[in-house]
């Protein structure tokens, strides 16, 4: 999954200056309780380095890491066409239910997405029903328009994150609502038809 496609590489980081080290925070995204889901940094490696470690040992005086298990050292390749601000590195750290590859192992009541195309393959990695290509439409609009389902992370910057809930039942009932039952077809409409 290339993070890249989902962080808004237009806007520049915040600086942000931590125990004498000063790193560029290119994106963030943190749930209601303030617990951080994702952080991207860039700068001097020796800078991002401590920030990085002063991250998992919690004395990083903005976020915070509820998720010592479920974090791990994930670093992301730089987009090529994106200086890296004040440095040479660029790393992020991620929760495991923003992953596809692991969402399926992750014992939470949700998943974490971007959206399409990213919330169809975690959709079909983290969710206990059956799901076919061609409903990531369906039931993305659904997820944004029943607080239920889903909802959009209350703090972010430079990126868009939705929390989704991994509850059959939920979503089993919100499939059945009619207004969106007629539109759960074994095939695919026909291109510009809708059921």
């Amino acid at each position: 999954m290339d993070l890249n496609n989902f962080v808004d590489r237009s806007q520049t980081g915040r600086m942000e200056r931590f125990g004498g080290h000063t790193v560029h925070v290119q994106a963030m995204a943190r749930n209601q309780q303030d617990e951080t889901i994702l952080l991207l940094l860039q700068g001097r490696s020796t800078d991002v380095r401590a920030a990085w470690a002063m991250f998992h040992e919690g004395t990083l005086r903005t976020y915070r890491d509820p998720y010592h298990r479920a974090t791990g050292d994930v670093y992301v390749k730089p987009n090529p066409k994106t200086k890296l601000l004040g440095g040479d590195l660029e790393m992020l750290v991620a929760h495991v239910a923003l992953f596809p590859a692991t969402v399926a192992e992750w014992d939470g009541g949700h998943f974490y997405t971007f959206g399409p195309p990213h919330f169809g393959a975690m959709c079909r990695a983290g969710l206990p029903v059956p799901i076919l290509p061609h409903w990531e439409p369906i039931m993305w609009e659904m997820v944004r328009s029943d607080s239920r389902l889903g909802s959009r992370l209350y703090r972010g910057w430079n990126c868009v994150v939705y929390q989704v809930t991994r509850d059959p039942a939920l979503w089993l009932q919100a499939m059945a609502y009619p207004k969106w039952r007629k539109q759960f077809t074994y095939e695919e409409a026909p291109h510009g038809k809708t059921s």
